[in-house]
This record gives C-alpha cells, sequence and structure tokens, in this order.
C-alpha cells in the first residue's frame, strides 16, 4: 500500500496541519496497539517493520525520532551537525513523538541519554502541550527504565514536573508500581514531599 501511493504520487514526508508526519504516526500507531501489552515483541516487531520501509523510501527522520528508535549513529550526526537542536521545540510534539532525550528515555536507549546529557540536553526543557516542565524523567517511568530515570535525576530532572493529565513522576511510577525503593528515591528529590 505504501508503495501504492508513493508510485501514485504521495509525499513519504506530508505533514497534517499539527505537523505529525507518517513517520511520527508510526510511532502513534505503535502505542495505541501496545499500551496494553509493552513487551508484546510481534507488534514491535510489525511497527518496527514499517519505519524501516518509511526509512527505506527517504522518509525524513528528525533527531527525537532518532532517538526514539534508538539510532545512537543518527542522533550522533544530527546534534554534531546542529548542536542546537538537542532542546529546540520540534515541529509536531505529542506523548510519542518530541524532543530527543524524552524519547530516548521513554524508549529505554541508555546511550543516547548519556549521550545527550553530554552534550547540553535540558531534561526540564518544555514541551508546549505535552510536558511543560519537561517530560524525560516521567517517559523513562512510565517506560519502567529506572536506571534511565536516576541518571536524569542526577542530571537535575525535576520530579514535580507534570505532564499533560499523567500527574507528575511519582503518581507515574505509582501506577506502574515501581519498586518502593524507587518511589522513595523520587520523593527525597520532590519538593512536595519536603
Amino acid at each position: 500500500m505504501l508503495d501504492y501511493l508513493l508510485a501514485l504520487g504521495a509525499d513519504i514526508n506530508a505533514a497534517r496541519p499539527d505537523g505529525a508526519r507518517p513517520v511520527d504516526l508510526a510511532n502513534i500507531y505503535l502505542h495505541n496497539r501496545t499500551w496494553h501489552v509493552a513487551n508484546n515483541t510481534e507488534l514491535f516487531a510489525k511497527n518496527n517493520n514499517l519505519l524501516k520501509l518509511l526509512f527505506e523510501r527517504n522518509a525524513s527522520c528528525d533527531v527525537g525520532t532518532a532517538a526514539r528508535i534508538g539510532r545512537y549513529d543518527l542522533v550522533k550526526e544530527m546534534v554534531e551537525a546542529n548542536p542546537g537542536i538537542i532542546n529546540a521545540a520540534p515541529l509536531y510534539s505529542d506523548y510519542f513523538s518530541g524532543l530527543p532525550l524524552r524519547m530516548a528515555a521513554g524508549a529505554g536507549h541508555l546511550s543516547i541519554v548519556e549521550f545527550l546529557l553530554e552534550h547540553g540536553a535540558n531534561p526540564n526543557q518544555s514541551e508546549p502541550g505535552v510536558a511543560p516542565g519537561g517530560g524525560a524523567l516521567h517517559a523513562a517511568i512510565w517506560g519502567r527504565h529506572f536506571e534511565i530515570a536516576e541518571v536524569l535525576l542526577k542530571h537535575g530532572a525535576h520530579v514535580d514536573a507534570e505532564v499533560e493529565s499523567s500527574g507528575d513522576s511519582i503518581v507515574m511510577a505509582e501506577w506502574v508500581n515501581a519498586p518502593q525503593e524507587f518511589i522513595a528515591v523520587l520523593k527525597k528529590h520532590s519538593k512536595k514531599s519536603s
């Protein structure tokens, strides 16, 4: 179907009025199909195949998408070419598309998170409409990537920053049944608990 539409002249990088491109929508599709079965490798494989097809047919890939799919090489290349993209608001931002640090943290790509932090990524960078106070910590906790969450805390991530309607990081940690020791660490960093 993708090749058929492209043969008819469809633009593989066409954006909706809100800025979402096919690559962004593939990420949303993955979440909508798998949010309740986070370890469903069959559905993740189907989504990865869709992304692979899009990229093979020259779909553009921004730094946030590269971070989400674990392409350290692309993230490094893009950041070295234009360091300002690390904290720049993307054209399209929602839970599944956005700043590279939040994308990498939510997907569990520790090496990308560390690279981005070393190159000036702000764990509290605002993403209008999604994470006014930064969403990387929240995303890491949602994905149950507690090692990444601890790295973000060491880099000053705000525990109390709320992400859209999902509450703050402590609320998210309780929702995903995080270990009590980890929740205690979050509470120690929270200004609300002081």
